[in-house]
């Protein structure tokens, strides 16, 4: 805690322009600072980002490979590792995040479930979690045999339009991501302002939940 009026040479270094201003350091060096009153969420960020810059913290680095292992499509390999990371920081939802996802591309929908009915209200609340629920509720929970019946008709009915936007959205219910993209992106460059861009706005929705 310093006054900056006696000490205006500290306040100059560290370029403080207003008071409060409150600087988070790890072996001596500024890792991250906010002015002024913050909300809780910003103060938690803030000790994570410490939290991670500790020498000695392996996590951010198993993050990263996690996270990469995930965006080079090995599930199985990224699962262990972000179950490794839960019991290093029980608490980090980047984490538990990482390892929902991971469950739902192996469709491993059961323990995705189970995981979620152990989390408290607090994690339940994280916008990345929430994302993770809304699309699990978007997912099919009805059998293939709908799917395939609406693949039928559109195949006979090709120009239909009404047609292929479920036929996107059943694709995307179940999981088939790409499929469900490819037509979406059929409808969209046919007709950019179909039925008021429903496509377009769509793929947004899908775009923000993956």
């Amino acid at each position: 805690k310093i006054n900056v009026d006696e000490n205006q040479g500290i306040a100059a270094q560290l370029n403080i322009q207003s008071i409060p201003t409150v600087y988070g350091f790890v072996d001596g060096k500024p890792i991250d600072a906010f002015q002024g009153a913050q909300p809780e969420s910003k103060i938690e960020a803030m000790i994570d980002k410490l939290i991670d810059s500790m020498p000695g913290n392996e996590v951010p680095k198993l993050l990263e490979e996690a996270n990469q292992l995930f965006k080079d499509l090995k599930y199985e390999e990224a699962q262990k590792i972000y179950e490794n990371l839960i019991s290093l920081d029980p608490g980090n939802p980047k984490i538990i995040s990482g390892l929902l996802r991971c469950l739902v591309q192996l469709k491993k929908f059961n323990d995705v479930q189970e995981f979620m009915s152990s989390l408290d209200e607090s994690m339940l609340n994280n916008p990345e979690i929430i994302k993770i629920k809304k699309f699990l509720e978007n997912l099919n929970k009805e059998d293939d045999s709908l799917l395939k019946d609406i693949e039928n008709k559109l195949n006979a009915d090709s120009n239909n339009k009404d047609l292929r936007f479920e036929y996107s959205k059943k694709l995307l219910q179940s999981n088939e991501i790409e499929k469900g993209f490819n037509e979406l992106l059929l409808l969209f460059g046919d007709d950019p302002k179909w039925n008021e861009e429903a496509a377009k706005k769509k793929l947004l929705e899908y775009f923000d939940l993956l």
